[in-house]
């Protein structure tokens, strides 16, 4: 009698196809948790800048000034799409209170979102503008708006309090 010794095409394809789905459902999962890891390094990030802001106040009686206008959170250059400038005289300003502003998240392209955008007399009475990749949950954004979606991200103008 002839014995069969090895696996059918189709029970190959069977396996490989089980393989396949449970591989993209890890993947989806994968993708989720990293967004949500991301999410809260820039919750992090964004305490450190406000802690750091609050300790300026508190030494200078005021926040480093913008003079009214939304700037960058970074020493040179623009940020959302050349909308804005990066001002060496805040990150100077911040510099006794923060080694390094962190870097926004990575925005996959968009114009906005790039940078931290900060502004000095809007809001009460500062305001710094990031951006979440996942829907904020209520109470997240202590601020004037949060959870319109724009460019694949949820942004909120969050206060800074003194």
């Amino acid at each position: 009698m002839f014995k069969n010794k090895g696996f059918t095409i189709i029970e190959l394809l069977v396996v490989i196809s089980i393989i396949s789905f449970l591989a993209s459902i890890v993947l989806v999962n994968v993708n989720m948790y990293m967004s949500k890891a991301r999410d809260a390094r820039t919750k992090a990030d964004i305490r450190q800048i406000i802690i750091a802001m609050q300790m300026y106040y508190a030494d200078h009686g005021s926040y480093p000034t913008t003079n009214g206008n939304w700037a960058c959170l970074k020493s040179s250059g623009s940020c959302w799409n050349g909308s804005y400038s990066g001002s060496a005289t805040l990150i100077s300003d911040l510099a006794t209170y923060i080694s390094n502003i962190p870097k926004a998240q990575a925005n996959s392209g968009c114009y906005a979102y790039d940078t931290y955008l900060y502004n000095s007399s809007w809001g009460s009475p500062a305001s710094i503008i990031w951006k979440k990749e996942t829907p904020f949950v209520t109470g997240e954004c202590d601020g004037y708006y949060a959870g319109s979606y724009d460019c694949g991200y949820y942004y909120c103008y969050q206060y800074i309090e003194s």
